[in-house]
């Protein structure tokens, strides 16, 4: 899959879950940023873009163990690893954003709710309030900021904003024949089976 239909896969799924088109783009922005524009180790090992750890959540596995640094004391000091010290992995891009938008952000954690995060209207306000959800260490001005930079490659047209189908004539007489043909076939084998 190429970036652009992660991009437009997330942006979908996000949408159908009740994020508006703006904050349906900070969800793809946060990906690219997680993952590196889906070039990070955590991401091509594991199809994990938003550097979820293993919690045995239902559409993950136990993936590639934490750097040092996320490891808990136990794990770095003994090498005995719980599954939170090991990256969810999941079996695809699609799977990755479902843990996080139908299950994590489903949830209110800490005072925030889904569906402040389903209508923030700005970096900064859905960079605060994932801070105040204890989803990042960084600052929510950095993180931001991280946002910002992805939201400048990301190329999707709002869903209502997508081209309506035409048919033309020539489409709607192919139909009408299809139509016709079909129906003609319905009543003579009808008059078949009348006939036995």
């Amino acid at each position: 899959m190429t970036p652009q239909e992660i991009d437009e896969q997330i942006y979908i799924l996000a949408t159908q879950n009740g994020f508006t088109d703006v904050s349906a783009r900070f969800i793809v922005a946060q990906a690219r940023l997680e993952s590196a524009d889906y070039n990070s180790n955590v991401f091509i090992n594991n199809a994990n873009m938003y550097g979820m750890k293993f919690i045995r959540q239902p559409l993950a596995t136990r993936g590639t163990l934490a750097p040092l640094s996320e490891r808990d004391a136990k794990c770095r000091d003994t090498g005995v690893c719980a599954d939170r010290n090991f990256y969810a992995k999941y079996q695809n891009a699609t799977d990755s954003a479902k843990d996080v938008i139908m299950r994590l952000y489903s949830k209110t954690l800490n005072g925030i709710t889904p569906a402040q995060l389903r209508n923030a209207k700005t970096p900064i306000e859905f960079a605060t309030l994932l801070k105040t959800r204890g989803y990042f260490g960084t600052t929510a001005t950095q993180y931001a900021n991280g946002l910002k930079s992805k939201l400048k490659k990301i190329k999707i047209q709002p869903i209502e904003n997508l081209p309506a189908v035409t048919i033309t004539a020539e489409k709607k007489n192919n139909i009408i024949i299809y139509i016709l043909s079909g129906a003609l076939v319905l009543f003579i084998f009808g008059k078949m089976r009348k006939s036995k």
